[in-house]
């Protein structure tokens, strides 16, 4: 028994790959800390090049739903869920140079027929596993470790007290805060990855650490002899978590046109900043009553 739907096997799989290919590539995109357009224009171009006859792509900051036409007017559709996001542009540059280098070209593979017959493209030399196992290595691509990240994380922090007007007291005090922060916020992406609670922790554990520092080493220390300033050490360790990445990506959406992305990366970025303003608020208010 038939349907509307069915179509012979070699055009079902090779319709199935072009969905897995396109999610796979789009979530590597968006999770790395590509814009929204960017994804679209990703998965439209390869789903164009892989011979599908009509694509549309609707992407949000955490959904990919992607479909398209076959050459029998069949429909093709697939949602994929974004639950993981994080910044690794050499990632996102990784699958633009891949999208670039299958983008006007029909694959010529034995296992997939041609489903579309669209413009006239050129042949090309990958294969549809060839592409899967590029898509695989790039997201299998290790990432720098988590020593390499926490010291530099320090070295961030210090050189932002230096370019905020700190002095080197307030660098070494940040590169401590700055190290430690970056540790519980490795601990806490094993607990929860809800952005409001991260911020929350951030600006209290940073404000909190800053104040008792400096006071400590006004105890010990006349101001004359090691001057510190709590306030330059909140700014600048607190610059590691500053979403600058959304704030920039919901302005390019909002220009590229796709409202809706922008806006909501543009209130997660508020939310971020809300949590960080209130958890340095929490951290001040309670050194202020212990100290």
């Amino acid at each position: 028994m038939t349907n509307s739907y069915s179509i012979k096997k070699t055009n079902m799989n090779c319709s199935e790959d072009i969905i897995d290919i396109c999610l796979r590539a789009g979530a590597l995109v968006l999770e790395n800390g590509g814009e929204t357009y960017r994804t679209e224009e990703t998965i439209v171009r390869i789903a164009r090049s892989l011979g599908a006859l009509t694509v549309s792509a609707f992407v949000t900051p955490t959904v990919i739903m992607v479909s398209f036409k076959d050459s029998e007017n069949n429909t093709h559709t697939s949602v994929h869920r974004i639950t993981i996001r994080g910044t690794n542009l050499e990632k996102v540059d990784r699958i633009n140079t891949l999208s670039r280098e299958i983008t006007g070209s029909m694959l010529q593979t034995t296992s997939c027929t041609k489903i579309g017959s669209g413009a006239p493209v050129q042949p090309s030399n990958l294969s549809i596993q060839e592409i899967k196992n590029k898509l695989l290595t790039i997201e299998k691509a290790p990432c720098f470790t988590k020593k390499l990240i926490i010291l530099m994380s320090g070295f961030s922090a210090a050189f932002f007290a230096l370019m905020f007007g700190g002095n080197f007291y307030d660098a070494t005090i940040a590169f401590v805060i700055g190290f430690l922060l970056r540790i519980v916020l490795i601990a806490l992406e094993k607990v929860t990855r809800n952005t409001f609670t991260v911020s929350l922790v951030s600006g209290f554990f940073t404000a909190f650490l800053a104040f008792l520092a400096t006071n400590i080493i006004s105890l010990i220390f006349s101001p004359n002899q090691i001057p510190v300033s709590y306030m330059q050490i909140i700014v600048s360790v607190l610059m590691l978590v500053v979403p600058g990445i959304a704030i920039t990506n919901a302005m390019r959406d909002m220009i590229a046109g796709d409202l809706v992305s922008g806006t909501a990366r543009l209130f997660e970025a508020f939310m971020i900043a809300a949590g960080l303003s209130a958890g340095t608020a929490a951290g001040l208010l309670l050194t202020g009553v212990f100290l």
